[in-house]
């Protein structure tokens, strides 16, 4: 079947889409609770400095 890794791929969304779905508010409460900074602002460091 030529489609078969085709319609794979889209039940394997589908089925990753619902599991998310049923679990929406833990998720949101997991990043609503999130508190430290994922950047801090030292990461970039000037290319052309010494």
């Amino acid at each position: 079947m030529p489609a078969i890794s085709d319609g794979a791929q889209r039940l394997a969304r589908g089925i990753a889409a619902m599991l998310f779905d049923a679990d929406r508010d833990r998720h949101f409460a997991a990043l609503e609770a999130f508190d430290r900074a994922e950047l801090l602002g030292d990461e970039w460091r000037d290319a052309d400095a010494p």
